[in-house]
């Protein structure tokens, strides 16, 4: 991480006036609609340029501040009759959950920002230790998230795992729920997680193994998760190979004139998502700048409604959009929708990846973009086939 300037000290912060939460919602319109263009936002306001829902009315907003100025802010919303919604049951699959657990014990973190000029600084870490410090003071056992594929890592890390199916919001697109143990003491050490230095100063708070055994019997996902993090990296490396090995060679052409430990650099902090039949990995219009790798399953390119390809293992989708923050920093807008034909398994390549290869194996992200601009090159001159006879060209291939 960036470190910040000595005079730009970083305030937490948590909202307790009007005026402090209509400068957050404030905040929020200027992520959501003039960075990230999301115009058709429902919780947005844009006669005040604000962004606020009903969650709001129930929330703990926090906020950082640096020289007077917001700078990143979440919100925080403890269980209640008043905020369990048919979206959060449904999408969370909060049933079992809820007959398990006090109400008063579960949490739900959302609308999570930074601004562009603080990204990669000690802010985002500071504002999460500030919730979760919250979370210990006031007993909470479990905390709910959900997030973009690019941004598994980010919370794998943290020590949230997945456990339910993935979903699609309308507004924010796929969606990955995830939970958090708050004292999930082992395997947050074992995922290397920041958290675990604040969790040393409650030594009075046992490690909660009621809830951590209970998620992974219940849920054979959080079991997975665990154990590629108790196992290692070893070990997840071998379920990729397994995953690539039986795809014949001119298939992976992401990784090809790469060597194995070459391709495993890569590969290493790359999570996995699976997907179920008709879920839309990536839809039109949308922001996002990840690309994804196909290891099992197809996956349909459509756009205006119109079936352009079918991807099979080894493809790569979503490379335009990657190529276009990569190159040009252009906001990667997808151009195409990509949703699943089957049961899939894709790798999540993300900026992240690419920019650590840039500094630590030059060679390795060098050989990658060569790649990419092969794959780009062909799609490119396959993607308008002329009519011979009308002289017209037809749309054939697309990638988002």
């Amino acid at each position: 991480m960036k470190s910040d300037e000595p005079e730009d000290r970083i305030c937490i912060k948590l909202a307790e006036t009007e005026e402090e939460k209509q400068r957050i919602y404030a905040f929020r319109y200027s992520i959501y609609v003039d960075e990230l263009q999301k115009n058709q936002l429902s919780s947005a306001d844009h006669r005040n340029k604000i962004v606020r829902d009903k969650l709001d009315e129930h929330g703990l907003l926090f906020y950082a501040e640096v020289n007077g100025e917001i700078v990143a802010t979440l919100r925080a919303n403890i269980a209640s009759n008043e905020i369990i919604t048919d979206y959060l049951l449904e999408n969370y699959a909060l049933a079992p959950f809820l007959e398990k657990f006090d109400l008063s014990s579960i949490s739900f973190t959302s609308r999570l920002m930074v601004s562009r000029h603080k990204r990669g600084s000690s802010v985002l870490a500071q504002l999460l230790g500030h919730s979760y410090r919250y979370g210990l003071e006031h007993g909470l056992r479990l905390d709910f998230c959900h997030c973009q594929p690019s941004l598994l890592p980010l919370y794998k890390h943290l020590g949230y795992k997945r456990y339910t199916d993935n979903f699609v919001d309308q507004e924010t697109g796929y969606r990955i729920p995830m939970v958090l143990v708050i004292r999930d003491v082992e395997y947050m050490r074992t995922a290397h997680s920041p958290l675990v230095r604040i969790i040393r100063d409650f030594d009075a708070l046992p490690a909660d193994t009621d809830a951590s055994s209970w998620l992974r019997k219940k849920y054979p996902l959080a079991t997975q998760e665990a154990t590629h993090w108790l196992l290692g990296e070893h070990s997840y490396w071998q379920y990729l190979a397994e995953k690539l090995a039986p795809l014949p060679e001119h298939a992976l052409r992401l990784f090809q004139g790469l060597d194995e430990d070459e391709v495993k650099i890569v590969l290493k902090e790359s999570p996995t998502i699976k997907a179920r039949p008709g879920d839309p990995i990536i839809r039109a219009g949308d922001l996002g700048d990840e690309m994804f790798l196909l290891l099992s399953g197809f996956v349909d390119v459509w756009k205006d409604e119109n079936l352009m390809a079918t991807f099979e293992p080894g493809e790569v989708f979503g490379e335009l959009s990657f190529v276009a923050k990569v190159v040009n920093h252009l906001k990667p807008i997808r151009s195409a929708d990509v949703v699943a034909a089957s049961d899939c398994e894709v790798l999540v390549i993300t900026q992240s990846v690419i920019n650590k290869l840039t500094k630590r194996a030059p060679q390795v992200a060098v050989r990658i973009a060569f790649n990419l601009a092969s794959i780009l090159g062909e799609r490119m001159l396959t993607s308008t086939v002329p009519d011979k006879q009308s002289g017209n060209s037809e749309e054939g291939t697309s990638s988002a």
